[in-house]
C-alpha cells in the first residue's frame, strides 16, 4: 500500500479531480510537482468503477483502492450482501480475501471473520480499508490458503473461497486451474467445518463443477439486473443427495 496517498491533500486533490481523465491526468506532472500523479490516477480509475459497485469504500474517506484487476475481480456490495446473508453461525473463513468486500459483508453478518490473502499489498490495503470502514471484527492473515488450512487450529461455521481465475494471467474456468484449486483442498476445508461455499465465474458448467466439488447441497445462479454475475456452491459435509439449483435476480 502506498502510504504517500493518505496524505490529505493528497486525499483532497484525488476527490477533486475524480471526474478527470486518469491517463491524461498522469500526463501533467509538471502542473503539479511533488505528487504522485501515477498512483492518483489509479485511485481516480478505481473510484469511478466502485461508485455503483461499492459505494461505501467509494463514500469512505481515507479509503484506499488497490491497484490492477483487484477492484474488477471484486464483488459487487449486492452480490456480497446477498452471500453474506445464505448462512447463519459465529465465524467465518475467507480463504482468497482479495480486496475484502465479502469479508467485510461477512463480518456484518457474523461475530468474527478471518480474511486470508497472500498477497502482502492486498493485506495490508484490506487492512487499512476496514479500520476506516469500522469494521474491527476481521482478522488479516497474510498468508496462503494452503499455508493458513496447514494449521488446523480452529473450526469455523463457514469457509468461503472465491479462486483465481487468472493464476497466470490467462483466465481460466475451472476448478482445477484456479488458486487455490478448491477439490484439492476439500479435505483440509472439512477439516474446519461443516460448511463451503464457492463462488465460480458464471462460465462455469454447472455439472461439471458439481462432480468435481462433490458433496455439493445447493447451487445458485446470481443475477443482478437479469445479467448473471456469479455461480456459488454450497458444501455441506456428507452431503449425498442431489443439489438444489435456484436462479436469484
Amino acid at each position: 500500500m502506498d502510504k504517500r496517498l493518505l496524505a490529505p491533500a493528497v486525499q483532497a486533490f484525488i476527490r477533486e479531480h475524480e471526474q478527470d481523465d486518469p491517463g491524461q491526468l498522469m500526463l501533467q506532472q509538471d502542473r503539479y510537482p511533488g505528487l504522485p500523479l501515477k498512483e492518483i490516477a489509479g485511485q481516480i480509475k478505481a473510484r469511478k468503477k466502485a461508485a455503483i459497485k461499492l459505494p461505501a469504500w467509494y463514500n469512505t474517506p481515507g479509503i484506499i483502492f488497490p491497484t490492477g484487476v483487484a477492484v474488477e475481480q471484486a464483488s459487487s456490495a449486492i452480490t456480497a450482501q446477498y452471500k453474506a446473508a445464505l448462512c447463519q453461525g459465529n465465524s467465518v473463513l475467507d480463504l482468497t480475501g482479495g480486496m475484502g468486500v465479502d469479508s467485510y459483508f461477512f463480518a456484518r453478518q457474523f461475530k468474527t471473520v478471518t480474511y486470508v490473502e497472500k498477497n502482502a499489498t492486498l493485506a495490508a490495503t484490506a487492512s487499512h480499508n476496514f479500520t476506516e470502514l469500522r469494521q474491527e471484527n476481521i482478522q488479516v492473515e497474510n498468508t496462503t490458503a494452503e499455508e493458513f488450512l496447514a494449521t488446523g487450529k480452529q473450526n469455523y461455521d463457514l469457509v468461503y473461497l472465491d479462486p483465481d481465475r487468472r493464476p497466470q494471467s490467462q483466465r481460466v474456468v475451472g476448478f482445477a486451474d484456479s488458486q487455490p484449486n478448491v477439490p484439492a483442498l476439500l479435505p483440509q476445508l472439512f477439516a474446519v467445518t461443516e460448511k463451503i461455499l464457492v463462488k465460480a465465474s458464471p462460465m462455469m458448467d454447472i455439472s461439471r463443477a458439481i462432480d468435481q466439488l462433490n458433496q455439493v447441497a445447493g447451487v445458485v445462479v446470481l443475477a443482478v439486473d437479469n445479467e448473471v454475475k456469479e455461480l456459488l456452491f454450497l458444501l455441506e459435509k456428507g452431503f449425498s443427495g442431489s443439489p438444489l439449483v435456484r436462479c436469484v435476480n
